[in-house]
Protein backbone atom coordinates (compact mmCIF):
# COMPACT_ATOMS: atom_id res chain seq x y z
CA UNK A 1 0.00 0.00 0.00
CA UNK A 2 1.37 3.37 -0.56
CA UNK A 3 1.59 5.91 1.56
CA UNK A 4 -0.86 9.09 1.23
CA UNK A 5 1.06 11.88 -0.19
CA UNK A 6 -0.40 15.59 1.20
CA UNK A 7 -0.08 17.38 -2.02
CA UNK A 8 -1.57 20.77 -0.42
CA UNK A 9 1.58 20.67 2.00
CA UNK A 10 3.91 19.49 -0.99
CA UNK A 11 2.94 22.72 -2.67
CA UNK A 12 3.33 25.00 0.45
CA UNK A 13 6.88 24.01 1.02
CA UNK A 14 7.87 24.22 -2.70
CA UNK A 15 6.22 28.00 -2.38
CA UNK A 16 8.09 28.43 1.19
CA UNK A 17 11.13 26.85 -0.82
CA UNK A 18 11.17 28.96 -3.94
CA UNK A 19 9.69 32.25 -1.58
CA UNK A 20 13.21 31.70 0.46
CA UNK A 21 15.51 31.55 -2.46
CA UNK A 22 13.60 34.57 -4.46
CA UNK A 23 14.29 36.68 -1.22
CA UNK A 24 18.32 35.97 -1.16
CA UNK A 25 19.02 36.54 -5.00
CA UNK A 26 17.97 39.12 -7.30
CA UNK A 27 15.47 38.69 -10.10
CA UNK A 28 16.76 38.50 -13.72
CA UNK A 29 15.83 42.25 -14.65
CA UNK A 30 17.72 44.02 -11.50
CA UNK A 31 20.66 41.22 -12.72
CA UNK A 32 20.90 42.66 -16.34
CA UNK A 33 20.20 45.62 -15.28
CA UNK A 34 23.38 46.13 -12.47
CA UNK A 35 25.64 44.79 -15.28
CA UNK A 36 23.94 46.75 -17.85
CA UNK A 37 24.99 50.38 -15.37
CA UNK A 38 28.24 48.62 -14.49
CA UNK A 39 29.56 47.79 -18.05
CA UNK A 40 28.96 51.54 -18.90
CA UNK A 41 30.43 53.19 -16.10
CA UNK A 42 33.35 50.57 -16.39
CA UNK A 43 33.81 51.31 -20.32
CA UNK A 44 33.73 54.73 -20.08
CA UNK A 45 36.66 54.96 -17.36
CA UNK A 46 33.69 56.25 -14.84
CA UNK A 47 34.22 53.22 -12.05
CA UNK A 48 37.33 51.75 -10.55
CA UNK A 49 36.49 49.62 -7.81
CA UNK A 50 33.83 47.23 -6.37
CA UNK A 51 29.92 46.94 -6.10
CA UNK A 52 29.00 44.23 -3.02
CA UNK A 53 24.79 43.89 -2.63
CA UNK A 54 23.67 41.48 -0.35
CA UNK A 55 20.12 40.56 0.61
CA UNK A 56 19.50 38.37 3.97
CA UNK A 57 22.88 37.83 4.61
CA UNK A 58 23.48 36.35 1.38
CA UNK A 59 25.93 38.14 -1.45
CA UNK A 60 23.93 39.13 -4.61
CA UNK A 61 26.18 40.58 -6.61
CA UNK A 62 29.97 41.01 -6.11
CA UNK A 63 31.40 42.56 -8.87
CA UNK A 64 35.32 44.14 -9.16
CA UNK A 65 35.90 46.54 -12.23
CA UNK A 66 39.41 48.51 -12.85
CA UNK A 67 42.49 48.54 -12.11
CA UNK A 68 43.90 47.93 -8.20
CA UNK A 69 47.29 49.88 -9.25
CA UNK A 70 46.54 51.39 -13.00
CA UNK A 71 50.65 52.47 -13.91
CA UNK A 72 51.27 48.37 -13.54
CA UNK A 73 47.68 47.12 -14.61
CA UNK A 74 46.89 45.40 -11.79
CA UNK A 75 42.96 44.72 -12.25
CA UNK A 76 40.87 45.15 -8.84
CA UNK A 77 39.92 41.84 -7.17
CA UNK A 78 37.78 39.98 -4.46
CA UNK A 79 40.76 40.08 -1.94
CA UNK A 80 42.27 43.67 -2.73
CA UNK A 81 41.82 46.33 0.06
CA UNK A 82 40.32 50.00 -0.06
CA UNK A 83 41.19 52.68 2.33
CA UNK A 84 38.40 52.74 4.28
CA UNK A 85 38.75 56.81 4.95
CA UNK A 86 35.56 57.91 7.21
CA UNK A 87 34.15 54.46 6.67
CA UNK A 88 36.55 53.70 9.77
CA UNK A 89 34.26 55.93 12.22
CA UNK A 90 31.91 53.26 12.50
CA UNK A 91 34.28 50.89 13.63
CA UNK A 92 36.13 53.41 15.97
CA UNK A 93 32.16 53.77 17.50
CA UNK A 94 32.34 50.22 18.35
CA UNK A 95 35.62 50.22 19.98
CA UNK A 96 34.13 53.01 22.40
CA UNK A 97 31.01 51.42 22.80
CA UNK A 98 32.28 48.04 24.30
CA UNK A 99 34.63 50.20 26.76
CA UNK A 100 31.18 51.74 28.08
CA UNK A 101 29.86 48.15 28.15
CA UNK A 102 33.36 47.27 30.01
CA UNK A 103 32.87 49.96 32.77
CA UNK A 104 35.95 51.90 31.15
CA UNK A 105 33.75 55.08 29.87
CA UNK A 106 30.16 56.34 30.31
CA UNK A 107 28.64 58.29 27.20
CA UNK A 108 29.18 61.21 29.50
CA UNK A 109 32.75 61.04 30.94
CA UNK A 110 34.45 64.41 29.65
CA UNK A 111 37.55 64.50 28.14
CA UNK A 112 40.03 66.13 30.58
CA UNK A 113 39.12 63.56 33.26
CA UNK A 114 40.66 61.33 30.46
CA UNK A 115 43.68 63.01 28.78
CA UNK A 116 46.18 64.71 30.89
CA UNK A 117 46.44 68.62 29.97
CA UNK A 118 43.28 68.25 27.49
CA UNK A 119 42.07 71.72 27.46
CA UNK A 120 38.32 72.04 27.48
CA UNK A 121 35.80 71.71 30.14
CA UNK A 122 32.89 70.86 28.97
CA UNK A 123 33.21 68.00 26.25
CA UNK A 124 32.23 64.37 26.82
CA UNK A 125 32.69 61.35 24.59
CA UNK A 126 28.91 61.66 23.14
CA UNK A 127 30.06 65.06 21.62
CA UNK A 128 32.83 63.39 20.11
CA UNK A 129 30.47 60.62 19.13
CA UNK A 130 28.16 62.79 17.20
CA UNK A 131 30.01 65.61 15.86
CA UNK A 132 28.61 67.85 18.61
CA UNK A 133 32.10 69.06 20.36
CA UNK A 134 33.00 72.41 18.51
CA UNK A 135 36.68 71.19 18.51
CA UNK A 136 38.59 72.25 15.08
CA UNK A 137 39.39 69.67 12.48
CA UNK A 138 42.76 69.02 11.73
CA UNK A 139 42.47 68.41 8.27
CA UNK A 140 42.06 71.91 8.12
CA UNK A 141 45.20 73.30 9.93
CA UNK A 142 47.72 70.91 9.00
CA UNK A 143 49.03 72.76 6.32
CA UNK A 144 49.45 75.50 9.08
CA UNK A 145 50.79 73.72 12.22
CA UNK A 146 53.05 70.78 11.15
CA UNK A 147 55.27 70.38 8.20
CA UNK A 148 54.26 67.93 5.55
CA UNK A 149 57.48 67.08 4.06
CA UNK A 150 57.80 65.00 7.53
CA UNK A 151 56.82 61.76 8.49
CA UNK A 152 52.89 61.57 8.74
CA UNK A 153 50.72 63.41 10.84
CA UNK A 154 49.95 61.31 13.63
CA UNK A 155 47.22 60.95 16.84
CA UNK A 156 49.72 62.14 19.19
CA UNK A 157 50.30 65.25 17.05
CA UNK A 158 46.74 66.11 16.95
CA UNK A 159 46.28 65.73 20.91
CA UNK A 160 49.36 67.80 21.44
CA UNK A 161 48.25 70.72 19.44
CA UNK A 162 45.54 70.63 21.21
CA UNK A 163 47.05 71.00 23.94
CA UNK A 164 49.25 73.59 22.98
CA UNK A 165 47.34 75.58 20.96
CA UNK A 166 44.16 75.30 22.32
CA UNK A 167 42.06 76.53 19.36
CA UNK A 168 38.62 78.40 20.35
CA UNK A 169 35.74 75.80 19.65
CA UNK A 170 33.50 76.29 17.55
CA UNK A 171 30.77 76.36 19.13
CA UNK A 172 29.88 75.11 22.65
CA UNK A 173 29.80 71.31 22.77
CA UNK A 174 26.26 69.46 22.00
CA UNK A 175 24.66 73.12 20.95
CA UNK A 176 25.80 72.70 17.33
CA UNK A 177 26.36 69.77 14.73
CA UNK A 178 29.71 69.90 12.43
CA UNK A 179 31.52 66.70 11.21
CA UNK A 180 34.75 67.09 12.27
CA UNK A 181 37.81 63.95 11.69
CA UNK A 182 39.70 65.12 15.40
CA UNK A 183 36.77 63.93 16.92
CA UNK A 184 36.97 60.66 16.22
CA UNK A 185 41.17 60.82 16.09
CA UNK A 186 40.63 61.88 19.96
CA UNK A 187 38.11 59.05 20.38
CA UNK A 188 41.42 56.52 19.32
CA UNK A 189 43.34 57.93 21.69
CA UNK A 190 40.85 57.58 24.52
CA UNK A 191 40.53 54.20 24.02
CA UNK A 192 44.31 53.37 23.94
CA UNK A 193 44.33 55.65 26.89
CA UNK A 194 41.83 53.59 29.10
CA UNK A 195 42.03 49.47 27.58
CA UNK A 196 46.28 50.02 28.03
CA UNK A 197 46.13 48.40 24.39
CA UNK A 198 47.68 50.11 21.06
CA UNK A 199 45.20 50.99 18.43
CA UNK A 200 45.57 48.12 15.69
CA UNK A 201 45.86 45.95 18.69
CA UNK A 202 42.70 47.11 19.64
CA UNK A 203 41.32 46.28 16.26
CA UNK A 204 42.74 43.33 15.15
CA UNK A 205 41.88 41.26 18.77
CA UNK A 206 38.72 43.20 19.09
CA UNK A 207 36.78 42.61 15.68
CA UNK A 208 39.29 40.23 13.52
CA UNK A 209 40.55 37.51 15.46
CA UNK A 210 37.96 36.16 17.87
CA UNK A 211 35.48 36.37 14.76
CA UNK A 212 37.04 34.15 12.25
CA UNK A 213 38.48 36.98 10.75
CA UNK A 214 42.09 36.64 9.52
CA UNK A 215 43.68 39.79 10.78
CA UNK A 216 45.74 39.68 7.17
CA UNK A 217 42.54 41.12 6.14
CA UNK A 218 42.78 44.34 7.61
CA UNK A 219 45.68 46.89 6.71
CA UNK A 220 46.98 50.12 8.97
CA UNK A 221 48.09 52.73 6.92
CA UNK A 222 50.85 51.32 4.24
CA UNK A 223 51.19 52.16 1.16
CA UNK A 224 53.70 49.43 -0.16
CA UNK A 225 51.16 46.48 -0.10
CA UNK A 226 50.76 44.60 -3.06
CA UNK A 227 47.08 43.65 -2.31
CA UNK A 228 45.97 47.46 -1.90
CA UNK A 229 44.24 49.53 -4.42
CA UNK A 230 45.96 52.50 -5.00
CA UNK A 231 44.05 55.47 -4.41
CA UNK A 232 43.79 57.42 -8.20
CA UNK A 233 42.83 60.64 -9.20
CA UNK A 234 42.36 62.58 -13.35
CA UNK A 235 45.42 64.34 -14.39
CA UNK A 236 43.64 67.03 -16.52
CA UNK A 237 46.82 67.54 -17.99
CA UNK A 238 47.67 63.69 -18.92
CA UNK A 239 44.29 63.31 -19.37
CA UNK A 240 44.22 60.15 -17.18
CA UNK A 241 44.44 58.41 -13.59
CA UNK A 242 46.93 58.40 -11.95
CA UNK A 243 47.84 57.49 -8.14
CA UNK A 244 47.25 60.88 -5.92
CA UNK A 245 51.19 60.30 -4.37
CA UNK A 246 52.00 61.70 -8.33
CA UNK A 247 49.90 65.04 -7.84
CA UNK A 248 51.66 67.20 -5.46
CA UNK A 249 48.26 69.03 -4.14
CA UNK A 250 47.02 65.45 -2.86
CA UNK A 251 50.49 64.33 -1.41
CA UNK A 252 48.96 65.97 2.15
CA UNK A 253 46.30 63.42 1.62
CA UNK A 254 48.76 60.80 2.84
CA UNK A 255 50.42 63.12 5.27
CA UNK A 256 46.77 63.12 6.90
CA UNK A 257 46.70 59.36 6.50
CA UNK A 258 48.40 58.71 9.82
CA UNK A 259 45.88 59.76 12.02
CA UNK A 260 44.13 56.59 14.03
CA UNK A 261 40.21 56.89 14.30
CA UNK A 262 38.72 58.92 11.73
CA UNK A 263 40.58 57.32 8.80
CA UNK A 264 43.87 54.98 8.12
CA UNK A 265 41.88 51.19 8.40
CA UNK A 266 41.79 49.31 4.76
CA UNK A 267 39.66 46.66 4.11
CA UNK A 268 37.93 44.60 1.42
CA UNK A 269 34.05 45.49 0.84
CA UNK A 270 33.56 42.11 1.82
CA UNK A 271 34.64 41.98 4.85
CA UNK A 272 33.36 45.50 6.15
CA UNK A 273 29.85 44.05 4.92
CA UNK A 274 31.39 41.09 7.15
CA UNK A 275 32.11 43.50 9.70
CA UNK A 276 28.67 45.17 9.61
CA UNK A 277 26.46 42.17 9.66
CA UNK A 278 27.79 40.64 12.88
CA UNK A 279 28.00 44.12 14.58
CA UNK A 280 23.77 44.01 13.67
CA UNK A 281 23.77 40.16 15.07
CA UNK A 282 25.09 41.84 18.47
CA UNK A 283 28.34 39.97 18.47
CA UNK A 284 30.33 43.22 19.33
CA UNK A 285 28.23 45.33 21.41
CA UNK A 286 24.68 44.58 22.86
CA UNK A 287 21.42 45.57 21.52
CA UNK A 288 21.07 49.02 23.84
CA UNK A 289 24.09 49.79 22.50
CA UNK A 290 23.74 49.10 18.89
CA UNK A 291 19.92 51.56 18.96
CA UNK A 292 22.17 54.42 20.72
CA UNK A 293 24.53 54.48 17.99
CA UNK A 294 21.35 54.00 15.06
CA UNK A 295 19.40 56.98 16.76
CA UNK A 296 19.89 60.31 16.40
CA UNK A 297 20.28 62.25 19.58
CA UNK A 298 20.43 66.07 18.99
CA UNK A 299 17.90 68.32 16.41
CA UNK A 300 21.29 69.47 14.16
CA UNK A 301 22.00 66.42 11.79
CA UNK A 302 21.81 63.14 10.73
CA UNK A 303 24.40 62.02 12.61
CA UNK A 304 23.96 59.34 15.33
CA UNK A 305 26.76 57.68 17.04
CA UNK A 306 28.96 56.45 14.71
CA UNK A 307 26.50 56.49 11.94
CA UNK A 308 24.31 58.87 9.84
CA UNK A 309 20.86 57.86 9.87
CA UNK A 310 17.94 59.00 8.10
CA UNK A 311 14.81 57.16 6.85
CA UNK A 312 13.80 56.69 2.46
CA UNK A 313 9.95 57.13 1.44
CA UNK A 314 10.50 53.57 0.14
CA UNK A 315 13.07 51.18 1.71
CA UNK A 316 12.47 52.60 4.96
CA UNK A 317 15.02 53.25 7.82
CA UNK A 318 18.69 53.73 6.32
CA UNK A 319 21.78 53.31 8.02
CA UNK A 320 25.11 54.67 6.07
CA UNK A 321 28.69 55.93 6.25
CA UNK A 322 30.50 57.44 3.40
CA UNK A 323 34.28 57.66 3.17
CA UNK A 324 36.55 59.95 0.23
CA UNK A 325 39.48 61.04 0.53
CA UNK A 326 43.50 59.71 -0.79
CA UNK A 327 42.09 58.83 -3.90
CA UNK A 328 39.16 57.19 -2.96
CA UNK A 329 35.31 57.45 -2.68
CA UNK A 330 33.84 54.77 -0.81
CA UNK A 331 29.69 54.36 -0.01
CA UNK A 332 27.96 52.10 2.43
CA UNK A 333 23.96 51.67 3.09
CA UNK A 334 22.14 49.04 4.85
CA UNK A 335 18.24 49.02 4.53
CA UNK A 336 17.78 46.53 7.67
CA UNK A 337 13.84 46.58 6.99
CA UNK A 338 14.85 45.56 3.21
CA UNK A 339 17.79 43.11 4.60
CA UNK A 340 19.74 44.59 1.98
CA UNK A 341 23.04 45.94 1.89
CA UNK A 342 25.09 47.94 -0.60
CA UNK A 343 28.65 48.67 -0.61
CA UNK A 344 30.43 50.62 -3.14
CA UNK A 345 33.91 51.17 -2.85
CA UNK A 346 36.60 52.68 -5.55
CA UNK A 347 39.70 54.09 -5.92
CA UNK A 348 38.94 57.17 -8.35
CA UNK A 349 38.40 59.66 -6.26
CA UNK A 350 36.01 61.66 -9.29
CA UNK A 351 32.06 62.29 -8.67
CA UNK A 352 30.52 59.37 -9.98
CA UNK A 353 30.22 56.96 -7.10
CA UNK A 354 26.94 58.82 -5.91
CA UNK A 355 25.96 58.69 -8.78
CA UNK A 356 26.27 55.23 -9.29
CA UNK A 357 24.81 54.48 -6.03
CA UNK A 358 21.33 56.47 -6.58
CA UNK A 359 21.35 54.13 -9.84
CA UNK A 360 21.79 50.65 -8.13
CA UNK A 361 19.02 51.47 -5.43
CA UNK A 362 16.56 52.73 -7.84
CA UNK A 363 17.41 49.48 -9.66
CA UNK A 364 16.65 47.95 -6.18
CA UNK A 365 13.47 49.62 -5.95
CA UNK A 366 12.22 48.57 -9.29
CA UNK A 367 12.40 52.19 -10.17
CA UNK A 368 14.03 54.34 -13.47
CA UNK A 369 17.55 54.96 -13.18
CA UNK A 370 19.96 57.36 -15.14
CA UNK A 371 23.62 56.65 -15.91
CA UNK A 372 25.70 58.42 -14.89
CA UNK A 373 27.03 61.79 -16.50
CA UNK A 374 30.69 61.65 -17.54
CA UNK A 375 32.40 64.61 -16.88
CA UNK A 376 32.88 67.11 -19.78
CA UNK A 377 36.65 68.25 -19.00
CA UNK A 378 37.61 64.35 -18.79
CA UNK A 379 36.06 63.96 -21.83
CA UNK A 380 37.91 66.90 -23.59
CA UNK A 381 40.88 66.11 -21.28
CA UNK A 382 42.36 62.89 -23.30
CA UNK A 383 43.02 64.67 -26.43
CA UNK A 384 44.02 68.42 -26.13
CA UNK A 385 46.32 68.09 -28.61
CA UNK A 386 44.95 68.31 -32.13
CA UNK A 387 41.23 67.43 -31.28
CA UNK A 388 39.83 70.38 -29.09
CA UNK A 389 37.09 72.14 -31.53
CA UNK A 390 35.86 68.59 -32.82
CA UNK A 391 35.49 68.00 -28.99
CA UNK A 392 34.15 70.95 -28.04
CA UNK A 393 31.70 70.83 -31.12
CA UNK A 394 30.79 67.42 -29.40
CA UNK A 395 30.01 68.65 -26.14
CA UNK A 396 27.83 71.58 -27.19
CA UNK A 397 25.80 68.65 -29.27
CA UNK A 398 25.11 66.50 -26.47
CA UNK A 399 25.43 68.90 -23.40
CA UNK A 400 22.28 66.77 -21.66
CA UNK A 401 24.79 64.11 -21.58
CA UNK A 402 27.83 65.19 -19.74
CA UNK A 403 28.36 67.45 -16.29
CA UNK A 404 30.22 70.60 -16.47
CA UNK A 405 32.05 71.30 -12.87
CA UNK A 406 33.14 75.29 -12.90
CA UNK A 407 36.01 74.20 -11.02
CA UNK A 408 37.31 71.56 -13.10
CA UNK A 409 37.17 73.88 -15.83
CA UNK A 410 39.30 76.71 -14.52
CA UNK A 411 41.47 73.71 -13.08
CA UNK A 412 42.15 72.60 -16.59
CA UNK A 413 42.17 76.09 -18.32
CA UNK A 414 44.38 77.44 -15.72
CA UNK A 415 46.74 74.56 -15.90
CA UNK A 416 47.99 75.26 -19.45
CA UNK A 417 48.03 79.10 -18.89
CA UNK A 418 50.30 78.73 -15.84
CA UNK A 419 52.57 76.67 -18.54
CA UNK A 420 53.09 78.98 -21.07
CA UNK A 421 49.76 77.72 -23.39
CA UNK A 422 47.74 80.71 -23.53
CA UNK A 423 46.18 80.10 -26.55
CA UNK A 424 45.25 76.40 -25.98
CA UNK A 425 43.27 78.03 -22.82
CA UNK A 426 41.67 80.81 -24.30
CA UNK A 427 40.57 78.35 -27.19
CA UNK A 428 39.31 76.08 -24.26
CA UNK A 429 37.71 78.24 -22.36
CA UNK A 430 35.95 80.40 -25.69
CA UNK A 431 34.64 77.36 -26.10
CA UNK A 432 33.30 76.32 -22.77
CA UNK A 433 31.48 79.49 -22.46
CA UNK A 434 29.69 79.14 -25.89
CA UNK A 435 28.38 75.80 -24.51
CA UNK A 436 27.63 77.46 -20.99
CA UNK A 437 26.39 81.32 -21.61
CA UNK A 438 25.41 81.56 -18.58
CA UNK A 439 28.45 80.79 -16.50
CA UNK A 440 29.63 84.86 -16.17
CA UNK A 441 32.11 84.00 -13.85
CA UNK A 442 34.13 81.85 -17.05
CA UNK A 443 33.26 84.81 -19.19
CA UNK A 444 34.80 87.53 -16.99
CA UNK A 445 37.89 85.04 -17.04
CA UNK A 446 38.09 84.50 -20.72
CA UNK A 447 37.86 88.13 -21.29
CA UNK A 448 40.60 88.95 -19.15
CA UNK A 449 42.94 86.41 -20.82
CA UNK A 450 42.06 87.81 -24.45
CA UNK A 451 43.05 91.29 -22.93
CA UNK A 452 46.29 89.82 -20.87
CA UNK A 453 47.63 88.67 -24.29
CA UNK A 454 46.95 91.18 -26.44
CA UNK A 455 48.55 93.50 -24.21
CA UNK A 456 51.98 91.49 -24.63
Amino acid sequence: MKPKVNYLLVILATLLITGACNNSSLDDKKVEQLNSLMHYVDSTDMFSGAILITKNKQVVFDNYYGFSDMSEMTKNTQTIKYSLESLTKPITATVIFQLIEEGKLTLDSKLNALLLDFPYDEIKIKHLLNHTSGLVDYAFVADKSWSTDTDNLSNNDVINYLKSKAPALKFNPGSEWNYCNTNYAVLSNVAEKVSGKKWDELIKNRFFKDYEFDTSEIDFANFDKTDIAIGHSFDFLKGKYVPVYEKDRLKRDFFLNGVDGARGLYLSPSKFNDWFLKLMNGDFVSKESLQLMETINHDKGQYGYGWQISTDSLFGKTIYHHGAGNGYKNRFYSFPEKSLNISIFSNIGEEYTDSILLAIINIMKNKPYELPKKSAVQFIATDTENNIQNKLSTLKERKTSYYFKDQEIKNLVFSYWYLGESNKAVKLLKGFTDILPEKTELRDIYNQMVAAIDSQ
